[in-house]
């Protein structure tokens, strides 16, 4: 049988059969068939009889496998038509609107939901352009999204905007693009899930707005609580202050306070002077009775006359001595009282040293000595300072009608010079007379006094003084006004100048004594004799022939009003250091 007669044969099977679209197919496949048996010039002619049964078993056999192939074929065809419906009605009634856009933005494919969510017909909506449905201000965020999408870069949330139905409603909407290549794994098309989020956009800002009203509601209440708290706060810290204040004056009395038990004269608790002055740390005094301290009263005269007579009396007064721990007797003045509180039965002591009587009260006349001149100096400044600032008034008219100038006239310019030492005088009286009252601040005491040696870097240099710094690391503030410490390191500093006219040096050290800082200053100067050492606090002292006396002065007042105290040490040719005691803030 040659490739001819197959071809006549086959062509007249199909010319029975009625031709179908798979028919077609079939028929072109064959076809295809011919063509290639054609091709390989297979002549069977020549084939024998043996051959020829062999191949047309052959062919039986490709017929029923070719059938058996299409019979598999069409029922997985029928599976596929099976699938394709089922997901073709998931895709087309889906709740969420699903679109499918070419690269020019024309939508090719939409389900129900999105003819719905957009109001036009699936049929008009296909072949639209998507941007029709996106409004004018969301277009660039579109625009930038798609970009995203199509060039490889997923993005990691959908893209929220607004868009409007054909007939111009406007909702809000999110969508999710994913990008579907071509056979050359291009990306040609994007299909887009939309969601219409303005319903959710509305719930969230109920609940935003029902989270703030919640928020300002429970804010007001804890504003109101916080209010309450922070009233008995600054209650329990008045309370706390007083307590503070009330064991701070306690603490830091000049006399020694001590509160024992009656019964067994066991110490119980006792103040800082008590401390200095018994020579015992309270940890030391916390182990003794009041018998251990008493030199004149035995135990049983203290817990009879004594307590008795203070409870009779309320109080009971009488000169006696304290024993000191290195064995020296302290005499003091001692008031004894019996007190009986919630707590229990107490005796408290009060004493005080008399050997420091004297000391405190020639103190205490210097003190009124120095408030009477000072008085005094106030008065006198008042008085000069108005007449002069007549002068000063007068002779600038004067000048200025006699067109006189200081640069044309020595006299003129003496007068002025005059005119304002006078007033500055007057100023350090007033200063000295009434100084301002302190503004207790925590401070560290290096940085007022490298503030005033950076004002005073030019003068030092000119009067060739080199500054040397012993400052030790500081951590503890002291409790003192900060104008006041600039005043006074300024006149010291200003005092060690003077004293030192061909240069030298100014070593400024600081240490730590306890509860208080020292500041000495120290000078290469000329010194101090043993008579001008007693003198130089007091105002109008003064040993230079252009000084008011008052510098040192003011120093002593201003210290005095910051709970400090200042000694001097000095030799003649060999220099002068002032010692500055300042207590820390925590002992104030």
């Amino acid at each position: 049988m040659t490739p001819n007669d197959i071809s006549s044969r086959m062509q007249e099977n199909d010319d029975g059969n009625k031709m179908t679209d798979s028919s077609k197919n079939l028929s072109k496949l064959r076809q295809r068939a011919m063509k290639r048996i054609t091709e390989s010039h297979r002549d069977y002619r020549n084939m024998s009889q043996d051959d020829i049964r062999r191949l047309i078993d052959e062919s039986h056999i490709y017929e029923i496998e070719l059938e058996l192939q299409n019979e598999e074929l069409r029922d997985a065809q029928l599976r596929l038509d099976v699938s394709l419906k089922k997901y073709t009605d998931l895709y087309d009634f889906a709740p969420v609107a699903y679109l499918t856009i070419c690269d020019k933005g024309h939508i090719l494919e939409a389900n129900l939901a999105a003819s719905t969510l957009l109001a036009k017909e699936r049929s008009k909506l296909v072949n639209s352009q998507l941007t029709k449905f996106i409004t004018d201000e969301d277009q660039d965020t579109f625009y930038l999204y798609r970009k995203n999408v199509t060039g490889g870069t997923m993005a990691k949330s959908p893209c929220e905007l607004q868009m409007q139905t054909s007939d111009g409603s406007r909702f809000y909407a999110s969508l999710n693009c994913i990008p579907v290549a071509d056979c050359d794994n291009r990306p040609s098309h994007l299909r887009i899930a939309i969601t219409n989020s303005t319903e959710r956009r509305q719930a969230t800002a109920r609940v935003e707005e029902a989270r703030k009203s919640t928020v300002e509601e429970q804010t007001r209440e804890l504003r109101a609580v916080n209010r309450k708290l922070l009233q008995e706060i600054a209650e329990h810290e008045r309370a706390d202050q007083k307590i503070k204040l009330f064991c701070h004056l306690i603490d830091q009395s000049n006399d020694a306070i001590i509160t024992a038990d009656p019964d067994t004269g066991r110490l119980i608790d006792f103040n800082q002077c008590a401390c200095r002055m018994l020579g015992y740390s309270k940890q030391e005094l916390a182990a003794l009775t009041i018998h251990d301290i008493h030199t004149k009263l035995p135990k049983q005269s203290y817990e009879t006359d004594d307590i008795e007579n203070a409870e009779k009396h309320g109080s009971t007064f009488l000169k006696t001595n304290y024993k000191r721990k290195d064995g020296t007797v302290c005499p003091v003045e001692l008031s004894s009282r019996h007190v009986s509180i919630s707590t229990g039965e107490y005796v408290i002591e009060i004493a005080r040293d008399t050997t420091q009587f004297q000391k405190l009260h020639d103190q205490r006349n210097r003190a009124e000595r120095l408030a009477v001149l000072g008085e005094f100096s106030a008065s006198v400044a008042h008085e000069i300072r108005n007449p002069l600032a007549a002068i000063e008034l007068r002779l600038s008219n004067l000048a200025a009608a006699l067109h006189i100038t200081p640069e044309d006239n020595g006299d003129y310019d003496h007068i002025l010079t005059a005119i304002e030492n006078a007033k500055h005088i007057i100023d350090e009286i007033l200063n000295f007379a009434k100084p301002a009252p302190p503004d207790f601040r925590n401070a560290q005491i290096t940085t007022i006094i490298d503030g005033n040696l950076g004002m005073l870097a030019a003068r030092l240099r000119d009067c060739n003084v080199s500054v040397v710094r012993n400052y030790m690391p500081q951590t503890r503030p002291v409790y003192v006004d900060y104008s006041h410490f600039m005043q006074i390191f300024s006149n010291i500093i200003f005092n060690a100048l003077a004293a030192m006219p061909d240069g030298g040096n100014l070593s400024i050290t600081t240490k730590e004594r306890k509860q208080f800082l020292l500041v000495e200053i120290n000078d290469t100067g000329t010194g101090i004799g043993e008579d001008g050492k007693e003198l130089i606090f007091d105002p109008f002292y003064t040993t230079k022939p252009d000084g008011t006396g008052l510098g040192l002065a003011i120093v002593s007042r201003l210290l005095e009003a910051n709970h400090s105290t200042i000694k001097v040490e000095s030799m003649v040719e060999k220099g002068t250091t002032f010692t500055i005691s300042i207590p820390f803030a925590d002992v104030q």
